[in-house]
């Protein structure tokens, strides 16, 4: 019985990890548009890709990328971005503003 229990929760469980997709690398570039949007040149994509949009996203988040994403640059630190179900490589992301949206972006203290 604790077997089949087991064996279900993990099937419940499976479609959260199914198709997220983390990307690691060094953050080159980093600006804000006129619009808001914050936007990041990385090593993993070699292109950029937008983070957010401080006048239509959730502003305390976005603001808080941009100076994770800042500080990444100036310190030469790593990122790590999670997108979710996108069915892409990191280095096939779309890019500018068809980029997927992150879950989340974590500064890494590794080089």
């Amino acid at each position: 019985m604790k077997g089949i229990i087991l064996w279900f929760l993990m099937c419940l469980s499976a479609p959260a990890f199914a198709g997220n997709l983390w990307c690691y690398g060094l953050v080159k570039n980093v600006y804000v548009d006129k619009a808001g949007s914050v936007v990041f040149n990385s090593s993993f994509r070699n292109d950029y890709l937008k983070a957010c949009n401080l006048k239509s996203d959730d502003t305390v988040t976005c603001s808080l990328w941009a100076s994770m994403l800042m500080s990444a640059v100036t310190h030469n630190l790593t990122i790590r971005v999670m997108y979710s179900d996108n069915g892409l490589a990191c280095g096939a992301l779309n890019t500018y503003g068809t980029s997927p949206e992150p879950v989340y972006i974590m500064l890494n203290n590794e080089k």
